[in-house]
């Protein structure tokens, strides 16, 4: 009976193998829609000044605590900036592009 198993074993190798190397090429030629967003966090200083003016414009945000500030990279290329106001009970987060225009979803 061992002997079986282990001819049915040997037998089944070579065939498992293509399987794994079609798996890799199907991973391969994912689109690129599946790449995520590169989200990295930055300093309120280096934030470009268009959006520094219009946190300052509005008043919704002027006078505001900012606690976290990120630059995100899209998969195409663009970049928007995501700026966290205030603490985690009296949050608020708002997105602008690199020309100062909030960004709604």
């Amino acid at each position: 009976m061992e002997r079986i198993v282990l001819v049915m074993v040997l037998f089944a190798l070579p065939f498992a193998s293509p399987k794994a190397s079609s798996i890799t090429s199907t991973l391969a030629k994912t689109p690129s829609f599946f790449v995520t967003d590169q989200r990295e966090e930055i300093s309120p200083e280096d934030l470009p000044k268009k959006v520094v003016q219009a946190v300052l414009d509005s008043e919704e945000t002027n006078g505001r605590v900012v606690s976290k500030v990120f630059k995100v990279t899209e998969s195409d290329g663009t970049v928007h900036y995501e700026i966290k106001f205030g603490t985690e009970e009296e949050s608020l987060i708002k997105k602008y592009d690199e020309k100062g225009k909030e960004i709604t979803d």
